[in-house]
């Protein structure tokens, strides 16, 4: 019995540990069954429990069909050597979407056109081949759950956009992209929303490489710290290539302010590329510090935290909500007047809000709520009637966000204390913008009591 799927995050221990057990019966270490190579191999050796189990269940299926097949021993052996030379990847997966069938085709298709060895690419070899990988792989490529299927859609648009072909040229391996594409689908709720984001994450990576291997005006210093920076970025080694971008930063050779915010720059796309909200935000902060002369104003740092904002939420990219989420958190701790933090406090509520919307749960959007209030003990209505009401109807729109999660008609009864308590005020002032928002909310409401009526 599979105890696991063959899934992005396990492909590369597995097929691995299999390949090079093959190769080691080939070169006659461990007599003709892959399975029994499989415990000399260091790669299995360092393996997960399920990742070995998995290993052993897919190097005994070879073996089983090799013996069944009645192969004579040369060509039982160009089988073994092929496994070893060209064993699955997670490319031919992706392009093979998955069929057992059409991924040992999209593998042979390969071998013919990256060896030059007649026998390993002749009639009977590839057919050989493509038999033994297309009759033993149906188990392995089932997806296990939602997430799974998600992230191997996630890799079947890579390939066929060209997207993995440019980051491998550029010397991003395979396990790296399967690292962000598996962190995308586990972020993300919706394959559109998920897609967006690893396009985005992906156009760093690419950036970063590229950045590594050119000259820079900043000195040979600043040139091979980026350099070692894109080594460890394109094995997706990136708690490594922002410790060196921090250790940089440190040193006296990159005292001169050109240089550092060259390194902080390039500090903030491996945050990001390691999903790293906090340590993006903390790195652009500084960033607009150090250009500012200084402490930036609140309205710059507030700039900057919707720039991040309005590109999640328009581009659908949860990352940089995540990111505008710390960012106006660090603007609430520098304001220093009422007005400064309950906008800091509504703008942190918008984000939290914006992103609760697309999670599974409520947990930032309980957030939210708690983050409106807090801006409301800014945003007085005696004070600042306007915003006070703004906010009234910021906390109505949560409302909704938790009905449409679970249902529960209280959600609406509060949305409409809410909407109310705006609209009153809007319409005191004459505000008729403000106004047509609110009966935006009011309709919205309605046709929610309408659907469950």
């Amino acid at each position: 019995m599979v105890v696991k799927y063959l899934h992005a995050g396990n492909i590369a221990v597995v097929i691995g540990s299999v390949a090079t057990a093959a190769d080691v019966t080939v070169t006659g270490g461990a007599g003709a069954a892959i399975a029994t190579a499989l415990s000399s191999v260091e790669l299995f050796k360092k393996a997960d429990k399920n990742e070995k189990a998995l290993a052993k269940e897919l190097a005994d299926a070879y073996d089983t069909h090799i013996a069944n097949s009645h192969l004579s021993a040369d060509r039982a052996k160009i089988v073994r050597q092929l496994i070893a030379r060209f064993p699955m990847s997670l490319t031919d997966m992706a392009r093979g979407g998955k069929v057992a069938d059409l991924v040992a085709t999209v593998v042979c298709e390969r071998i013919e056109k990256e060896t030059t060895d007649s026998a390993k690419k002749s009639v009977t070899a590839l057919g050989d081949y493509r038999s033994l990988l297309a009759n033993t792989l149906v188990p392995f490529l089932e997806p296990q759950d939602d997430k799974d299927a998600m992230l191997q859609e996630l890799l079947r648009r890579t390939t066929i956009n060209d997207d993995a072909k440019r980051m491998h040229d550029l010397g991003v391996n395979e396990t790296s992209l399967i690292e962000l594409a598996q962190r995308t689908a586990t972020d993300t709720q919706d394959l559109e929303g998920a897609w967006a984001e690893l396009q985005n994450v992906m156009e760093i990576a690419v950036r970063v490489q590229e950045d590594g291997h050119k000259t820079s005006n900043h000195g040979d210093f600043v040139d091979e710290v980026m350099r070692r920076v894109a080594e460890f970025a394109a094995e997706g080694e990136y708690t490594s290539a922002s410790a060196k971008i921090a250790e940089a930063l440190g040193d006296e050779v990159a005292a001169s302010e050109a240089r550092q915010l060259h390194l902080i720059g390039k500090g903030i796309d491996i945050a990001l590329l390691d999903g790293d909200s906090v340590g993006a935000a903390k790195l652009l902060v500084r960033n607009a510090d150090m250009e500012a002369g200084g402490q930036v104003a609140f309205g710059d740092i507030r700039a900057l935290q919707e720039s991040y904002y309005l590109t999640g939420r328009d581009k659908g990219i949860a990352l940089d909500l995540k990111v505008s989420i710390h960012l106006a958190q660090i603007t609430l701790d520098r304001a220093t007047i009422a007005d400064e933090r309950g906008t800091a406090l509504n703008d942190l509520a918008i984000s939290l809000r914006t992103l609760g919307e697309r999670d599974s749960d409520t947990v930032r959007l309980e957030q939210a709520v708690v983050a409106y209030q807090r801006a409301l003990e800014e945003r007085t209505q005696d004070r600042v009637p306007m915003n006070w009401a703004a906010t009234q109807n910021n906390l109505g729109v949560v409302e909704l966000a938790f009905f449409d999660k679970n249902g529960l008609s209280k959600h609406l009864d509060r949305a409409q204390d809410y909407a109310d308590a705006a609209h009153g005020v809007f319409e005191a002032a004459g505000a008729s913008h403000y106004l047509a928002v609110v009966q935006g909310q009011r309709d919205a409401i309605t046709a929610r009591w309408a659907a469950i009526a």
